[in-house]
């Protein structure tokens, strides 16, 4: 039998379009090496992940409320590499990214979707996911373990394989402990998996055996967070940040119009100084200030906000998490001068507008971030279509259902927050709709 040398020929370019995208990463971490963007100025809340694992290096019974793998994971780099290496710790992370876009190939193989182009090039030109590996906070070591869990679960939904189920569990328990955004999978994507395990030919046994583990992955990691809060404060909890987040970020922001963007300022210090004058009051530890604090929150939030201005805020903060390009965020952060949109002279929508299209044919950054907003929502067309295939290929309905599952677990927490750092966890879970998508369109041009 004799080969096609034009498939052997279509072949080798997927294979090395496939080879660049898994290098992306890292040449994306080498160019803010060179172009000495390490750590961004301390970016965001990088200086105190950073700052953890120096503590647990120099005393390792210093405890921190922040979730402990990535604090890990920066200190076992530090310990190799030496204390502050965040270059090292900068050139680890790209690599995961490197692997992260592995497993993602690897995921669209198994679904048949590995070797289409446009696919590919969608992978290929996601700054989102590239931006997270360089800078030092969860999100991208999130990605990466979401990616792997996202892999080890499809493999399983092919080939009913139990390795890729206990593999599977294995990452639950990881992300478990590296950010508290995952804790409402119990509710949403626990059951969807439940479902497909009861589906198939497997005995009662093994069928309560996987359902088991599924649950003791997710119970373990939070026992991990009990026994670790009950060592200091001799009371359970799984963190104590999320009072904090609740009144400090999430009532302020759901206070503004558009969601952040800024908080409401006047709104923060209303609740802040309630907060302030509980505590003084007593003697409270952070596990009881945490409590307090939502409290306070919860209480603002049924007395004294408008609903439907509430709704509206929700409502404008998600539209802009998902269609904000990565370069509204990239672009303070590396020095160049750059107006959002709502920022822009001008008022009304028109205005703004008419402004926005003169910059964008005169300023190559603005035309940049122009260019990314088009494909964002070309992507996001292309994702919607992913999950309508939900009610078209039943072979892949409860997958579609599954991923759209785990896409809305990491966005509940996300309420309020229209920065697209809050998207990161879900790009790789909407480049997989989005390929199904896809595929779902050719197929469709195809028997027309």
């Amino acid at each position: 039998m004799f080969s096609d040398p034009k498939l052997e020929d279509s072949q080798k370019k997927f294979y090395y379009l496939k080879i660049l995208i898994c290098l992306n990463p890292i040449v994306f971490g080498l160019l803010v090496i060179f172009t000495d963007f390490v750590d961004y100025r301390g970016l965001y809340e990088s200086g105190k992940y950073i700052s953890v694992a120096q503590n647990w290096l120099n005393s390792s019974s210093n405890f921190s409320e922040r979730l402990p793998l990535y604090p890990l994971l920066i200190a076992f780099m530090f310990k190799i590499f030496g204390y502050n290496n965040l270059l090292a710790l900068l050139i680890f992370q790209s690599f995961l990214g490197s692997l992260t876009f592995f497993f993602l190939i690897k995921t669209l193989e198994k679904l048949n979707l590995g070797n289409i182009l446009i696919i590919l090039l969608t992978l290929l030109f996601n700054i989102a996911i590239n931006y997270r590996f360089t800078i030092f906070l969860p999100n991208g070591f999130f990605i990466f373990l979401i990616t792997l869990f996202t892999y080890n679960f499809t493999s399983f939904f092919l080939s009913k394989n139990k390795k890729y189920f206990y593999f599977m569990s294995f990452f639950i328990f990881l992300m478990m402990l590296t950010r508290p955004i995952f804790q409402l999978s119990i509710f949403i994507s626990f059951p969807i998996i439940i479902f497909f395990v009861l589906r198939q030919h497997f005995s009662k046994i093994l069928k309560f055996k996987l359902i088991a583990v599924l649950f003791l992955s997710y119970f373990l990691a939070i026992s991990v967070q009990f026994a670790r809060h009950y060592n200091v404060y001799e009371k359970f909890a799984y963190t104590s940040q999320s009072g904090f987040h609740f009144n400090e970020w999430l009532i302020p922001c759901i206070s503004q119009k558009y969601g952040c963007g800024t908080r409401n300022i006047e709104v923060r210090k209303i609740i802040d100084e309630r907060y302030k004058r509980v505590i003084s009051q007593g003697n409270y530890d952070e596990i009881e200030k945490s409590k307090i604090a939502f409290k306070i929150g919860v209480d603002y939030f049924f007395n004294e906000m408008d609903k439907k201005k509430v709704a509206l805020s929700i409502l404008a903060s998600y539209t802009k998490l998902l269609f904000h390009p990565t370069l509204t965020e990239m672009y303070p952060k590396i020095n160049i001068e750059f107006k959002n949109f709502s920022l822009l002279e001008g008022n009304s929508f028109f205005e703004k507008f008419i402004i926005l299209i003169k910059k964008t044919l005169s300023e190559f950054k603005y035309f940049l971030w122009s260019l990314s907003i088009f494909f964002i929502f070309i992507l996001r067309f292309f994702q919607i279509v992913g999950i309508v295939s939900i009610f078209k290929n039943k072979n892949l309905s409860l997958y579609i259902l599954f991923i759209v599952s785990l896409i809305i677990v990491l966005l509940i927490p996300t309420i309020g927050m229209g920065n697209p750092r809050y998207r990161s966890e879900i790009e790789p879970l909407l480049l997989i709709l989005g390929a199904v998508g896809i595929k779902s369109l050719i197929d469709k041009y195809k028997n027309n």
